[in-house]
């Protein structure tokens, strides 16, 4: 009868070193395709948003709704994803993306957080709750701008919100101008479920220097670089796919698009 052998130190080494090795190469790879589901996810979700925009636009002479509900003066207007619902069959969850995870999207429904807090709100409906946090933002410079306040000091200049959204045929480019990108700002606070530090959604964001306006309007102050505050580097386009963000254009078609393309202001103005 034969001895039994047992596997050598070097042998158990060697397997174990393999396997190592595979879980190197899988693990990348099986991230890189749940990425890509979430990434089609929040493609449709852009699609769809992008859908209700121009069908609003179409029901109100062709003119975009506002963007904000309140700027510096804390007054209220309905925003955007608001306005849009009734052409997005009010489906809210369209305004998450599932890239920026459970975090993030605690902040556009949970009553209890911080920027849900009373200072932002105006009773229902005019500013609903889970509209500020959207996980998709607006080209708000461009498409629907606010107006400053003439009246005020000069070296102020504050937004009186008079809204001055843009009408269609005002864009001669619209397979080539921005509409909505995946939006983040960084977020630092408590809340009850524990501290979030990271990025949140936000319902706008901001073209990388507005040169050359047409319209004088409030806006975050573009992009900032690597350092640029809760604003993030990219005026709050949120960059989470693939070193890229999902964009959707004024004539309804959705792209990914690396972050350095769009920082031509070309792609933001009016054509």
């Amino acid at each position: 009868m034969g001895r039994l052998r047992g596997f050598t130190i070097i042998e158990l080494l060697v397997v174990i070193a393999l396997l190592a090795l595979l879980a190197a190469i899988l693990f990348p790879v099986l991230a890189a395709a749940r990425e890509m589901g979430r990434r089609a996810a929040c493609s449709n979700s852009h699609r769809q948003l992008g859908a209700a925009l121009l069908l609003y636009a179409q029901d109100y002479d062709e003119t975009f709704p506002p963007a904000l509900y309140e700027v510096a003066r804390h007054e209220q207007y309905p925003a955007w994803p608001v306005l849009t619902e009734p052409y997005s069959r009010g489906n809210r969850r369209l305004t998450l993306c599932p890239s920026l995870g459970t975090g993030g999207s605690s902040w556009a429904y949970a009553d209890d957080s911080p920027g849900n807090g009373p200072f932002y709100l105006a009773p229902p409906p005019a500013a609903p709750r889970w509209a500020r946090f959207s996980q998709i933002g607006f080209n708000w410079v461009y498409l629907s701008p606010v107006r400053y306040d003439p009246a005020s000091a000069a070296e102020h200049r504050p937004p009186d919100n008079t809204p001055l959204p843009t009408t269609l045929p005002e864009i001669t480019a619209p397979a080539q101008t921005v509409m909505l990108t995946d939006s983040a700002y960084w977020a630092d606070a408590g809340v009850p479920w524990g501290t979030h530090r990271g990025p949140v959604g936000y319902l706008v964001v901001d073209p990388p220097r507005a040169a050359g306006l047409t319209k004088t309007v409030y806006w975050f102050g573009g992009w900032k670089g690597p350092y640029g505050g809760p604003e993030g580097p990219y005026g709050r386009v949120g960059v989470r796919h693939h070193d890229g963000t999902l964009v959707t254009w004024v004539d309804g078609h959705t792209t990914w698009t690396r972050i350095e393309r769009l920082g031509d202001d070309a792609l933001w103005d009016l054509h």
